[in-house]
């Protein structure tokens, strides 16, 4: 997000880990930020998380939140469209929409879901929230706007986040949701047809949860006999992406903006302080 960041006059950015605060205020990268503006204090919102979080099992969870990004060329074509029919069939007809609608109506899933007492809460990008009521979704599979719901309450009661790129994968994490992503077009979304572009992070390396690269390994994914197993390494790797697991960052964000007021003097070893 450099290209945007870099024009905004930032006294100060949060930071949720040492690998997104390094990505931004470490040598080498694209952002005109430093340490002195990027502290580690661990998002506002985490703290809520983190507290719901504790009082949602997982084994009282029984909700597959399905959140993918958006792309823009898809926004262009929907809104020069003649009529919702066209609308439904340009987005039925492109990659992006016939892999998520393959995932949301697949029979597997259905079946699975309605075995174990399971929902699918569809979440789509706002830009997608109007065209939700032309598709045709399976009874199994609820949606909602960002505006109706409270998006925290939902991760911490869902057991499962699937997306594509969303950064609510990092908060789904948190909340203690396993993460899958599901990839069907990721070279398409670096070529132009996200607001980002690739940076330090690689999903197979870094990913929180298993990829996906089409539909069919992610319902085979959703549908394994035994997801705690399924899951187990990437434990560690979320355990290891957040550098607090608490519900003080506000307080740390609080003395970070209180900071802002002080002047930097050296310290005795002839350091910035």
């Amino acid at each position: 997000m450099s290209l945007w960041l870099n024009s905004k006059d930032i006294a100060l950015m949060a930071t949720a880990s040492m690998s997104e605060h390094e990505s931004i205020a470490g040598d080498g990268n694209n952002y005109n930020l430093t340490p002195f503006e990027v502290k580690p204090t661990g998002l506002a919102r985490h703290d809520s998380l983190y507290r719901a979080a504790l009082h949602s099992a997982m084994e009282d969870r029984r909700t597959i939140l399905v959140a993918p990004t958006w792309r823009q060329y898809l926004g262009k074509e929907l809104s020069a469209a003649s009529s919702d029919a066209a609308r439904v069939a340009i987005f039925e007809n492109s990659e992006y929409g016939r892999a998520w609608l393959e995932l949301l109506r697949s029979p597997r899933l259905e079946a699975h879901c309605l075995r174990h007492g399971q929902r699918v809460l569809f979440l789509p990008h706002p830009e997608l929230e109007l065209m939700v009521p032309l598709l045709q979704l399976p009874k199994h599979v609820h949606s909602a706007a960002f505006s109706e719901i409270s998006v925290q309450k939902e991760l911490v009661q869902s057991h499962t986040l699937v997306t594509d790129h969303s950064s609510l994968a990092f908060d789904g994490a948190y909340a203690g949701s396993r993460i899958l992503y599901l990839q069907p077009d990721s070279e398409e979304i670096f070529g132009g047809g996200h607001v980002y572009r690739k940076g330090y992070f690689d999903y197979t390396r870094d990913g929180l949860g298993p990829v996906a690269a089409d539909v069919d390994e992610a319902v085979e994914l959703l549908t394994h006999p035994d997801p705690d197993k399924l899951h187990a390494p990437y434990r560690e790797r979320i355990r290891r992406t957040f550098l607090h697991w608490d519900s003080r960052s506000c307080e740390r964000i609080t003395a970070a903006i209180e900071d802002l007021g002080r002047p930097v003097t050296p310290d005795p070893s002839g350091r910035l302080a």
